[in-house]
């Protein structure tokens, strides 16, 4: 999967209960996507995003953190 936001947290749990060998791949540090970096923390608690990330790897769910899937080349002119 694609992106640690709500949708792919979604997707992977789905996944993994279903059976399947589940990796997640985040380009920031920490996973989460727009829960942990869009939300401001008075509106929501991060620990929540950090005991559902605990579950799922409990569950098997692999994450891989600093990893920015389908990079373009440098110098690239596309945008």
């Amino acid at each position: 999967v694609v992106g640690s936001g709500p949708a792919g947290l979604a997707a992977a749990q789905q996944l993994a209960r279903a059976g399947h060998d589940v990796t997640v791949f985040e380009k920031n540090d920490r996973v989460g996507g727009l829960l942990r970096y869009g939300i401001p923390d008075f509106k929501m608690e991060k620990s929540h995003i950090d005991r559902r990330v605990e579950q799922m790897q409990a569950e098997g769910v692999v994450f891989r953190t600093g990893v920015l899937v389908g990079a373009l080349p440098e110098g690239s002119k596309v945008t």
